[in-house]
C-alpha cells in the first residue's frame, strides 16, 4: 500500500508532521510508537515544539539608541542581533506559555 510506504520514509513523515498545528503535533505522539520515536528524535520537530533552541548561535539584545534611558515601556524597543554576523533575528514566542508583560527586568 502506497500510504504505508510513504509513512515508512523518515524524511517524508517528518515533513508531513511539521505541517500539523502544534497541539496536534504533540497529540500525534499517541498515534503509534513509530510516530512517538520520530517526534522525540527529530531536531526539526523538537525546534517546532519549542523543546530545543532555534539556533546555536549567540544572540544579544540591542536597545534602540533613541530610547536609551527613557521610560520602562520604551526601553523594550530595540532588536535582537546575532553576535557572529550582526544580522537581525526575530524571536518567535512559545504559544503554549502564558503571556507575561515585562517579564524581563533590565538593569537601570
Amino acid at each position: 500500500m502506497a500510504v504505508l510506504q510513504i509513512l515508512a520514509i523518515y524524511e517524508l513523515l517528518e515533513n508531513i508532521l511539521l505541517h500539523l498545528p502544534l497541539r496536534q503535533l504533540l497529540l500525534a505522539q499517541c498515534v503509534s510508537t513509530a510516530f512517538r520515536d520520530l517526534i522525540l528524535r527529530s531536531g526539526r520537530i523538537n525546534r517546532a515544539l519549542f523543546f530545543g533552541p532555534a539556533t546555536t548561535e549567540m544572540i544579544e539584545w540591542y536597545p534602540a539608541p533613541e530610547f536609551a534611558g527613557h521610560t520602562r515601556e520604551r526601553q523594550y524597543q530595540g532588536e535582537w542581533k546575532v553576535e557572529a554576523d550582526g544580522g537581525t533575528v526575530s524571536p518567535v514566542l512559545n504559544p503554549f506559555l502564558p503571556v507575561v508583560r515585562y517579564a524581563i527586568t533590565l538593569a537601570d
